[in-house]
């Protein structure tokens, strides 16, 4: 299904974009019989083909936002859009919309890719980003003035499998040799998606400017805010969009520019539909005993051929191969039962108080300590070390597998900094870009905080 969704999205593109073919060539014949212009000049570009493609690995990294696939089309004249028809009725109603020097008009096709730290388990890990796909037909609308410049994009699509992520994933992985994430399975849920983007651009000098951006819909709701730096050959009045994020289109030059930029922001959000996935099915992952992790500690406890009680077994298992997930109150009362007395443990493990404080009381992940303590515990003096435990580790590691989908809680203030290098010609285009930010969400004590991805985007006018 979800081949056959991108198909249809690229088939109105390419509909859309023959339709209004025919009567861009018409006006291109009219301008050139009524206007007497000097040969050797040559006539500015009126279209856009662009391509742009987001990854981190380059940047060594693997999640988070992992891979961004991004076809455009445009043109520098008005073309039938809902973006387009947006900036007609502002223009009856806000004068200064219908004052302005250029413009363009397009359609594009984006996907996106999400995926937790750990691709390798393909249960749930408690306190990370959940699996997602994503991905939007746009249409896209920007309108230039003097010093400043303002975009529209309304968009649909799906997050879930129905965007196709574990497909296209499955595909680059294999060309590039690089193992197939597990946990796709446990991705967000099927979702439509409807989307505004608004973006505002003003720059006192070339060198200096300002955005804000302000999106609404079930992807994204958020606003940000922040200043942009240019360095270099600047001929654009107004600089274009750096990353997907912004879908600002390129300003149309006359003369080749290259330059230097840093732009960095402020980000409120109050919503991600990727890491939420609505009331339906929102599950925080607090408590995770669910029978899929009873089933896995069963096979655990088998292996492992201990002697020690289900209660005990069942806290190392959780601190080392079930992501250390919250243990409930009554699962609590009755580990605390088994174990009782704690005297019969104590001159075999002699921290086995703080372990166990640890394990039942805190509601977060276990702590380092916490964990080689489990790991002394289970290899013990050598007596019931075995190759099963081998066998026992990769089986949970790797192919145990959850059914539940869940959401972490979103962080609602976010830093990023962009910084790069844009090159333009009057025929093409390229922009180099490298993006960090804080994270999206509040992970767990164990995931780094901040990711970073690389940006490219090239494009031909014509």
């Amino acid at each position: 299904m979800s081949l056959s969704k991108q198909a249809f999205f690229v088939a109105i593109i390419v509909i859309l974009s023959h339709a209004n073919f025919s009567s861009l060539q018409s006006e291109e014949e009219k301008t050139s019989k009524d206007n007497t212009l000097d040969s050797s000049r040559q006539d500015p570009a009126k279209r856009v083909l662009k391509l742009g493609i987001e990854n981190d690995v380059i940047l060594l990294s693997d999640r988070e936002y992992t891979h961004g696939t991004r076809l455009e089309y445009g043109q520098y004249e008005f073309l039938h859009s809902p973006s387009a028809w947006i900036f007609l009725g502002l223009k009856k109603l806000i004068p200064v919309f219908a004052d302005n020097s250029k413009e363009y008009n397009g359609y594009s096709l984006t996907q996106k890719l999400f995926t937790p730290q750990n691709t390798i388990r393909k249960d749930i890990a408690y306190g990370e980003r959940p699996y997602a796909g994503y991905m939007q037909a746009s249409s896209i609308s920007t309108y230039w003035w003097k010093q400043s410049s303002f975009t529209i994009e309304t968009g649909f699509g799906e997050i879930g499998p129905n965007a196709g992520g574990e497909y296209f994933q499955s595909q680059v992985h294999k060309v590039i040799g690089a193992t197939h994430p597990q946990g796709w399975k446990n991705q967000i849920p099927n979702r439509t998606v409807y989307q505004l983007n608004l973006d505002y651009k003003f720059f006192w000098i070339k060198e200096l400017g300002m955005e804000t951006t302000v999106k609404w819909g079930n992807f994204d709701t958020s606003a940000s805010l922040g200043p942009i730096f240019r360095f270099g050959k600047i001929v654009s009045p107004v600089s274009g969009g750096f990353t997907f994020n912004d879908p600002t289109s390129v300003y149309p030059v006359d003369d080749t520019e290259y330059y230097f930029f840093i732009k960095p922001e402020a980000v409120y959000q109050s919503w991600n539909g990727t890491l939420q996935a609505g009331k339906d099915s929102f599950q925080k992952m607090k408590h995770h005993t669910s029978a899929d992790s009873l089933y896995r500690y069963a096979i655990f406890d088998a292996l492992t051929f201990s002697e020690e009680k289900p209660g005990f077994q069942f806290l190392i298992f959780n601190t080392l191969f079930n992501a250390g997930n919250p243990v409930s109150n009554d699962l609590s009362l009755l580990i605390a039962r088994d174990l009782t007395p704690i005297s019969d443990y104590k001159f075999r493990y002699p921290t086995i108080e703080y372990f166990l404080l640890e394990t039942l009381l805190n509601d977060k992940l276990p702590s380092g300590i916490a964990r080689s303590l489990a790991y002394s515990y289970l290899l013990g003096d050598g007596t019931n070390l075995n190759n099963n435990l081998i066998v026992a580790s990769k089986i949970f590691l790797q192919n145990s597998e959850g059914s539940k989908h869940y959401a972490v809680p979103i962080r609602n203030f976010q830093g990023k900094l962009t910084l790069g290098l844009a090159l333009q010609r009057p025929d093409w285009f390229i922009q180099l870009a490298a993006e960090i930010a804080t994270l999206d969400y509040i992970p767990s004590t164990d995931i780094s905080p901040v990711h970073r991805y690389a940006s490219l985007q090239a494009g031909l006018k014509f």
